[in-house]
């Protein structure tokens, strides 16, 4: 393979190269370029109108059908967006990631190698992607039944086939370059060109001793990596925190693996970092249910997991599940930084105490408005600490192993006039957005409730057995600002796991309620 310095960029435009893979038969999406906003991350398909707009798109609607030449003149009006191809039945991208090797060098040594290897593969198209990895653009007569594949049998992950429904980014796209230019190379299959499945290979390397973790662990230890178990629904922690479902626990875990190699695929379809593998958190889970590896292999083999998609994206498309991201990586970072505030008591200097990231806007805004930060810094502790689960604790000292739930007391206090209330409605503003988007969701789990409900009536009528009757759901409140006593011990008792905030203007009237009832 020898690198060449044609970007396509010279000498095609972007709709031009668009229309190209239109005709192709493979369905051309746009992608804007990485904005502020997390959910233009500038690797899903998204574009920017000709003001600078930026607009997702849903490449769901496009698996069974091509966008139209209309919708490609609009995506792709402003310079500025890049592009990527949903895969087909037989047009395939081999993506080959640098993280998977020791170096970039070894990565492109390699892909050398296999390439020199295959003349199949001598006219196909090569480019080198954003991480320096390699796209080879392949043609399937038989499209091979796995996504993660290795270069030799038995061997180690290297990549990625990425194939129906599955979204790449692609040259001229800013920082993606044709290395070879050429056509989606017509093969016979995935083993002809040395590919192979690594999902036996995962197997036989797995081993109770390296793989099983005495402790949950649910962060995930790459900083940049996405938490495959938060990502999963509910149901599906509950079973790894040894709250099974049922007293099936085969079928337990196979509710798991569905999610969690769903997940992996969809994060990977979308170039987005995880962690764990989907299996080390399965043999943790088999050990925690006393079920040996031979028998969740076999669990496993029963199920297709290339084809496995996450719960949300069944319901609700990849929309639910960017959602869903997009509220993760709120509550992590919110975590995050909630956790650094408290690292060590020893510290008193506002600047060391708390996280630059947080320290320094607040610091911001105090001068801009002429009051002392610590009025914002008092304020922000409960705030952010109401972001965490109830079973969190903190460490105060690790010495003594003193821990405490995260329940933070603050109040303001001030003459009349001196902003007490400005600075309140400031800080509380990103739960009030937050807030918003629960009740949304709310409003769509009451419209599901709603048929259950129709539905249960009209079968219990039916059927000699009257069927469980749906639950009506319960709104979360993230903060409290208007309330009595009885109202919080009402929503807490539904969502019993969750923090929350309380918020008092007046001081003074919280104090007074709490003797209501004296008599």
């Amino acid at each position: 393979m020898n690198s060449s310095t044609n970007n396509p960029q010279n000498f095609s435009s972007i709709l031009d190269v668009a229309i190209g893979y239109l005709d192709l038969g493979s369905s051309p999406l746009p992608v804007a370029p990485k904005q502020p906003n997390s959910n233009f991350n500038g690797k899903n398909p998204s574009y920017l109108d000709e003001q600078g707009k930026a607009y997702l798109i849903s490449s769901k609607q496009y698996q069974n059908k091509q966008p139209t030449r209309t919708e490609i003149d609009l995506w792709f009006a402003n310079p500025e967006n890049g592009i990527g191809i949903l895969g087909n039945n037989h047009l395939h991208i081999v993506d080959v990631d640098t993280k998977h090797f020791d170096s970039k060098e070894v990565c492109e040594q390699v892909v050398n190698k296999w390439l020199d290897k295959h003349s199949q593969l001598h006219d196909a198209q090569v480019e080198r992607t954003l991480s320096d990895g390699f796209h080879i653009y392949v043609e399937f007569a038989e499209p091979p039944g796995f996504t993660r594949f290795a270069f030799s049998e038995g061997g180690s992950h290297v990549g990625e086939i990425q194939g129906p429904n599955q979204f790449t980014v692609v040259a001229p796209t800013v920082g993606y370059q044709v290395v070879q230019k050429g056509r989606f190379a017509p093969v016979i299959d995935a083993e002809s060109i040395g590919l192979y499945s690594i999902k036996k290979a995962k197997k036989a390397k797995a081993s109770r001793s390296d793989q099983v973790q005495k402790t949950v662990r649910i962060k995930p230890e790459n900083s940049d990596a996405l938490s495959l178990l938060e990502l999963s629904t509910r149901g599906v922690q509950a079973i790894y925190q040894s709250q099974p479902e049922s007293d099936d626990r085969s079928k337990d875990i196979t509710k798991v693996a569905n999610e969690l190699y769903g997940w992996a695929n969809w994060c990977e379809a979308n170039n987005l970092a995880y962690d764990p593998e989907p299996r080390t958190l399965l043999v943790d889970l088999a050990s925690n249910l006393d079920i040996d590896e031979d028998r969740l292999d076999r669990i496993i083999d029963s199920i297709d997991i290339d084809d496995c998609q996450p719960a949300c994206v069944y319901e609700g498309g990849d929309e639910a599940a960017w959602k869903k991201i997009k509220k993760l990586s709120v509550d992590v970072e919110l975590e995050e930084v909630t956790t650094k505030i408290l690292i060590d008591s020893t510290i008193i200097k506002p600047p060391q105490l708390f996280h630059k990231s947080l320290y320094g806007p607040l610091s911001d805004l105090a001068s801009n408005l002429e009051l002392p930060v610590e009025a914002f810094l008092v304020c922000i502790l409960p705030i952010l600490a109401s972001r965490l689960k109830a079973e969190t604790r903190l460490i105060i000292d690790p010495g003594t192993g003193y821990h405490v739930p995260p329940i933070i007391w603050a109040g303001l206090v001030g003459e009349s006039g001196t902003m007490k209330s400005p600075i309140l409605k400031l800080l509380t503003r990103p739960l009030s957005r937050l807030q918003q988007e629960v009740h949304e969701s709310y409003q769509l789990e009451v419209s599901e409730y709603e048929k259950d409900l129709q539905r249960f009536q009209s079968r219990s009528k039916k059927l000699p057995i009257t069927p469980e009757k749906p639950k009506h759901p319960n709104m979360r409140d993230l903060f409290f600002s208007d309330f009595t006593i009885e109202a919080i011990a009402d929503s807490i008792c539904h969502h019993p796991s969750e923090g929350y905030l309380i918020h008092i203007d007046e001081l003074a009237g919280f104090f007074k309620s709490m003797d209501a009832y004296r008599n």
